[in-house]
């Protein structure tokens, strides 16, 4: 995901990114389930630009939200 690539060059030393992202299975709303990233794999695109995921949370049966701070970031 190379948004996030640039996002993180964006995002000051404590900053944090949050990413609000639909379930991947079929539900009547939100976008094609091709578009959707399961969580493993937005953590994973998340780590591979130098995020860490600082917390992840369920917000209802088709959406979940992570947010991600830098990875050098103590």
């Amino acid at each position: 995901a190379i948004f996030l690539h640039h996002l993180v060059r964006a995002l000051k030393p404590k900053g944090r990114l949050a990413v609000l992202e639909w379930e991947k299975h079929q539900h009547a709303d939100g976008p094609p389930v091709a578009d959707r990233l399961s969580p493993d794999e937005l953590i994973a695109d998340a780590q591979a630009a130098g995020l860490r995921l600082e917390r992840r949370r369920e917000l209802n049966a088709h959406q979940y939200l992570c947010v991600f701070m830098r990875a050098s970031h103590e």
